[in-house]
């Protein structure tokens, strides 16, 4: 893998993202857990983004309490950012109490003209 390459990992989902591609990774996930992460994108560094990162998810069911669903935190995008960050997510069912649900935090990037945790659908019950 090249040192452009992004791994992503959860407890759910592990896939490899290359920036190189015409295709991106768009999972959509199904869940009935407690006290989980799940679709959470975390500590990315990349040069450039023109794609998605953590944006673009399907996720559904049911968590339990104290469980992160679909947040996006700590990416640094060191040149320009046309692609989304944390956006365009949708995310829907029942979520325990004190759960941490479509979050985006802590983005920096050089210059920005994208979508940064816009565009998101969030129905909790």
């Amino acid at each position: 893998m090249c040192r452009r390459c992004i791994k992503a990992e959860s407890s759910l989902l592990n896939s490899t993202i290359s920036p190189h591609s015409t295709r991106y990774l768009k999972p959509v996930i199904s869940a009935a857990t407690m006290d989980k992460k799940i679709g959470n994108t975390e500590d990315v560094n990349i040069g450039a983004n023109q794609g998605l990162v953590g944006s673009d998810n399907k996720i559904s069911g049911q968590v339990g309490h104290h469980s992160s669903v679909g947040n996006t935190g700590h990416v640094k995008v060191t040149g320009d950012n046309t692609g989304d960050i944390g956006a365009k997510n949708e995310i829907q069912g029942k979520m325990g109490a004190n759960a941490s649900v479509g979050n985006t935090e802590k983005i920096t990037a050089g210059s920005n003209t994208g979508c940064i945790g816009s565009g998101n659908k969030i129905n909790i019950s």
